[in-house]
């Protein structure tokens, strides 16, 4: 048989990328290849497939720290606007002395402080989640991987 008409295998490898896309990839190899070839088209096949699931990853992180950051600004805010409110109704109501947060208020802004460290936490996991997966996009991109 000449070139043409030798009989190949078909190799297809889908891949689940986030829950709206799906990657898929196709060769054909002639159907004697040695397992070694085989295993190397595979391998090729693979890390083409994680750079792509690692590039949505990115893009779906970059998305939560833009969220969490939203987050720390709005209990931040939370935290502020609790003092200063009680500034306004201290003066309102025409009370002597500085101010004083009521056991509540204390509460309530100390739920927020805890909140905003707990946040601050998780931006440093996302940071070296992201560093993981440019690392995962840099080295296929070079094909030291």
């Amino acid at each position: 048989m000449n070139d043409q008409q030798e009989i190949a295998a078909a190799i297809t490898l889908n891949v689940q990328l986030g829950a709206a896309r799906t990657l898929q990839l196709s060769t054909y190899l002639p159907r004697d290849a040695d397992a070694a070839t085989y295993n190397a088209v595979l391998d090729k096949l693979a890390t083409a497939a994680d750079r792509q699931e690692a590039k949505g990853r990115l893009l779906d992180l970059n998305r939560e720290v833009k969220q969490v950051h939203k987050l720390i600004g709005q209990h931040t805010e939370d935290y502020n606007r609790i003092e200063a409110k009680n500034v306004d109704d201290w003066d309102r109501v025409g009370k002597k002395g500085e101010p004083r947060l009521s056991p509540q208020e204390k509460n309530a802004q100390e739920q927020a402080k805890i909140t905003v460290k707990r946040y601050r936490e998780e931006l440093m996991r996302l940071d070296g989640e992201i560093a993981q997966v440019k690392e995962i996009i840099d080295a296929r991109t070079t094909g030291t991987a």
